[in-house]
């Protein structure tokens, strides 16, 4: 059912019967033609979310069956669409979008030469929160803390961009032990945008990091 309101809402056809039982003596519909330039941002957003809808609906179709088989209907139903969006593209490298049917997830890889992991069983640490998803931290003592997260970012990292409205000498205390040895690593770069602000920001917290 649509409210009044303000939306940037693809019309589909769902939505288009919901429009035509409006009185449009009663009610003031606006509505806008898709631009070219905007058009790949906006329709990314809906059929990304019209993808996760479905394989939703596909893992809890296949609840009762094992995780191999929900997962791999999964799978196919997502290269159905690479193979699709390829067909359309006549792009013969999209099809090697094609995710493989064991379902794996790269998570890390290093050159164990002139390198400790040519010698030990040495664990790549990684944050526990996505790199490729959104994190909110609430301070809830069931989600890691910000610090922990922030301190596996950096050791993880061979590029840091800083971005902060302003830098207390408080908050970047704990992660100088941290920063120091990221740039002491060969390759790495850090780079920092803040603002003085209200002179919120503290000058010895600059110049430390700036020593860096």
């Amino acid at each position: 059912m649509l409210y009044d309101g303000i939306y940037e809402q693809i019309v589909n056809t769902r939505i288009n019967k919901e429009l035509e039982l409006l009185n449009g003596k009663e009610y003031d519909i606006s509505l806008e033609q898709l631009k070219a330039d905007d058009a790949r941002r906006i329709l990314t957003i809906y059929i990304s979310n019209v993808i996760e809808q479905g394989l939703k609906y596909l893992r809890d179709a296949n609840s009762s069956k094992k995780d191999e088989e929900a997962l791999l209907a999964q799978i196919r139903v997502c290269n159905d669409i690479v193979s699709e969006i390829s067909m359309h593209t006549k792009e013969p490298d999209f099809e090697d979008n094609k995710i493989l049917e064991k379902g794996e997830v790269l998570t890390a890889l290093y050159n164990k030469m002139n390198s400790v992991r040519s010698i030990t069983a040495q664990r790549s640490i990684r944050p526990q929160t996505s790199i490729v998803e959104n994190a909110l931290f609430t301070g809830s003592p069931s989600e890691p803390s910000m610090i922990s997260e922030l301190k596996k970012e950096i050791v993880s990292s061979d590029q840091i961009d800083l971005l902060v409205s302003f830098i207390k000498w408080s908050g970047i205390r704990p992660l100088l032990s941290d920063l120091k040895e990221f740039t002491q690593r060969a390759g790495t770069r850090l780079r920092i945008l803040t603002t003085t602000y209200m002179r919120a920001t503290d000058a010895k917290a600059i110049k430390v990091l700036a020593s860096l």
